[in-house]
């Protein structure tokens, strides 16, 4: 029977992983395969991870990136090209706590620049939100900023529900009302503030995975969740066994 949600692979973003020691990327991705995830977002040159996701069947999918790492395109354009991957999600504003009016408006015009230019080379570039786009000093709210300011040739959003959630937005509703503009979407789930495996807190993940089917420009779909635990891999596979239990995704 076909999913009726998506038919996208479901990736694990690794920076729950961040804070691990002497971490075995060998064993961990092998581990990640065989626990059901079928992708993996990775970083920017980082040629190992490339060859060891193909060793153990995982489609290495995206790139994640501050604004400023983008900043040499040919840099990560070549990169990519040499990748499966064809998806760059950017975290923040160029100054990551710089957050005004004016700190808006010139990452929207830097990353609609690069952007532009890496779909030139067949690359899409996503905007990774977090909770303070949606906060507002009473004059503007930065995520209203970004939605309307970006080009739609050169980048949308790589939406993170469980930060649209954490900011107190109906998520769900977010997504039915920006269909067009989301083009990646990373999951994550939360209690009392603290991020936890999917499933396992209070966000409204049904509502969420009820939207796929509008999200015609949705290019990956990834797992996060923050470096919060002590069984960071426990906590991705419970994650992912939630997902298909609960969704068949």
């Amino acid at each position: 029977m076909t999913n009726p949600y998506t038919n996208l692979p479901i990736g694990a973003q690794p920076y729950i992983f961040s804070k691990s020691q002497n971490l075995n990327w060998d064993e961990l991705l092998g581990s990640l395969k065989a626990g059901g995830y079928d992708a993996f977002e990775g970083g920017i040159g980082k040629r190992d991870m490339v060859d060891l996701c193909a060793k153990h069947g995982l489609h290495f999918a995206a790139v994640h990136s501050t604004p400023s790492g983008l900043q040499d395109v040919n840099t990560v354009a070549d990169f990519l090209l040499q990748t499966p991957a064809r998806s760059v999600c950017s975290s923040g504003l160029l100054k990551w706590h710089e957050r005004s009016r004016d700190d808006y408006l010139k990452t929207i015009e830097v990353l609609n620049q690069t952007g532009a230019a890496l779909r030139e080379r067949g690359i899409y570039l996503h905007y990774h939100n977090h909770e303070f786009e949606f906060e507002s000093d009473g004059n503007f709210r930065g995520i209203d900023l970004l939605s309307e300011g970006f080009d739609a040739g050169a980048v949308d959003f790589c939406l993170d529900a469980g930060w649209v959630a954490y900011a107190g937005e109906d998520a769900a509703q977010w997504m039915r009302d920006h269909a067009e503009q989301i083009g990646f979407l990373h999951l994550r789930d939360f209690t009392d503030k603290v991020f936890c495996p999917l499933g396992q807190g209070e966000v409204d993940l049904r509502a969420q995975i009820e939207t796929l089917p509008l999200l015609k420009n949705l290019r990956g779909i990834m797992v996060e969740q923050d470096p919060n635990t002590d069984e960071p891999l426990q906590a991705m596979l419970e994650s992912r066994a939630y997902l298909k239990q609960e969704f068949g995704i």
